[in-house]
């Protein structure tokens, strides 16, 4: 199954762009830039679902359901998306009569990796921002290569100053992985 990155990342930053303008709207003094990452998928996952996805939030890897049994245990991906709105059919799940005809087995879907990395928090300068920007971000790209997965995405959520900073930073943080 084929994902298109440019649809996928354009329904993400609509996610984001409306959680951000009803900030906005509110008059909040903080901003979605004030989010952690984790209050951040519910949003992303609202602008896929808008743009006509079908989006599972936490879901456990096909390799770690091939080992661990238990649901409650095994590495998670942050979103596990599917086209046209489909909802997921796991390798492990058993027969159902009320599970829907059309759901996507979970290997053919696509599995996104989310990370932020922030220039400042609210109360000032992020000083992990090297750490969130160049760390984190290279152990979830291995992980997604080693996920038993087919199509798999790493989405870098960055707040910046600018615009052009935000593109200096990823430009550096690319010849840096490219460099690992």
């Amino acid at each position: 199954m084929a994902f298109s990155a440019a649809d996928i990342a354009d329904a993400l930053a609509a996610g984001l762009q409306q959680a951000a303008d009803a900030c906005d709207a509110e008059q909040s003094p903080f901003g979605i830039d004030a989010l952690e990452e984790v209050a951040l998928h519910p949003l992303l996952a609202a602008g896929l679902r808008t743009h006509g996805f079908g989006a599972a939030l936490e879901q456990r890897y096909p390799a770690a359901r091939a080992v661990l049994k238990k649901r409650s245990h095994g590495e998670r991906c942050d979103l596990v998306v599917t086209p046209d709105g489909r909802s997921l059919r796991a390798c492990d799940d058993a027969p159902d009569l009320f599970a829907p005809a059309d759901a996507l087995p979970i290997e053919e879907a696509l599995w996104i990796e989310v990370k932020t990395a922030r220039i400042f928090h609210a109360d000032g300068a992020n000083a992990r921002y090297s750490a969130e920007l160049f760390g984190a971000p290279s152990e979830d790209i291995v992980r997604l290569g080693s996920a038993g997965v087919a199509n798999a995405m790493f989405v870098l959520v960055m707040f910046a100053r600018t615009e052009e900073d935000g593109r200096a930073h990823v430009a550096e943080w690319e010849r840096t992985l490219l460099e690992e």
